[in-house]
């Protein structure tokens, strides 16, 4: 699974790639150098693992014991020049962690640094603790506590929350349940667009544990409100319009054809007027489709997936 800022698919043909990423920097001039080395010469020492050196961390963050030297290496990042290395000990790392190696890398998860690089890692991480031989009976815990803290960093928590739809098909939980439809309330943000997701494909797989009549209710809802979050809107209005409901209909008719709508959720509305193949959308979807741009072309790959 991989990462924002997340995003949220493709509808009928139409790829709509959105990447939205604030890298911030700050340049130190030299009195602030001085100052940070004085800080870090006079800075107690930290626990550390036996047997490993001490490591000066440039990101400020505390020592994270564990107990291999790779993990210990990973999750204790040093400057930005280790972070190819420390990419390759995360592929490398063996499907059979121990308990302190995990409980590290948890750690890790919750508390190192972010930024895109550090994301990556992070998410490289999910991956191998839900691959593991034996599953991490520790796991969905650790998911549910990194999406549900609402202090925590909003790419972390996103990926968490990916990371529990295929963390459910391996263990059931009824958390982990309760967790998607709880995401839903919170629309003001990614969120509950990516529960939307995770819950359209449990629902179509597995239909007797997750309503799809309640999923696609719940989508259309969130499609029609003004103050959603963005990205959620258009996964909404994608979840919607795949399970089948109508009602959304109304509202993608209305945003394919007010030309203040933002560009890409106005593709995610005319996109969904194709799949739900409504006669009533035809008359508009040919009016857009004389366009030559980019609502243009979505209406043409509409009329044509209604035909």
């Amino acid at each position: 699974m991989n990462r924002r800022l997340l995003i949220l698919g493709s509808i009928t043909g139409i790829g709509i790639v959105l990447a939205f990423g604030i890298i911030c920097f700050r340049v130190p001039d030299e009195k602030s150098k001085k100052q940070e080395k004085e800080v870090r010469i006079s800075e107690p020492e930290r626990p550390v693992a036996a047997g490993f050196p001490q490591i000066t961390s440039s990101y400020g963050m505390r020592i994270i014991e564990a107990e291999s030297k790779d993990v210990f290496q990973i999750v204790n990042p040093e400057d930005d020049k280790t972070t190819a290395i420390r990419l390759r000990l995360v592929h490398a790392l063996p499907d059979t962690l121990s308990a302190k190696d995990r409980a590290a890398i948890v750690e890790y998860l919750k508390y190192g640094p972010n930024s895109d690089i550090e994301y990556v890692i992070k998410n490289d991480l999910m991956n191998k603790l839900r691959n593991q031989k034996v599953l991490p009976p520790e796991l969905t815990g650790a998911l549910l506590d990194l999406y549900s803290d609402r202090e925590q960093d909003m790419v972390v928590r996103s990926y968490a929350l990916q990371h529990l739809r295929p963390q459910y098909e391996l263990t059931g939980e009824v958390e982990i349940a309760k967790a998607f439809l709880a995401a839903l309330d919170e629309s003001e943000n990614e969120i509950a667009g990516g529960a939307l997701l995770a819950l359209r494909y449990l629902a179509t797989e597995y239909p007797d544990e997750f309503s799809a009549p309640e999923v696609s209710s719940r989508a259309a809802q969130i499609a029609a409100d003004t103050n959603c979050y963005i990205l959620t809107r258009i996964s909404a209005i994608q979840v919607a319009s795949q399970l089948g409901n109508s009602e959304v209909a109304i509202v993608a008719r209305q945003l394919a054809e007010d030309e203040t709508t933002p560009l890409v959720l106005r593709l995610s509305a005319v996109a969904g007027l194709g799949i739900l193949k409504s006669p009533e959308s035809v008359p508009l979807l040919q009016t857009l489709a004389k366009r030559e741009d980019p609502i243009g072309n979505a209406a043409r790959a509409a009329l044509v997936r209604i035909n």
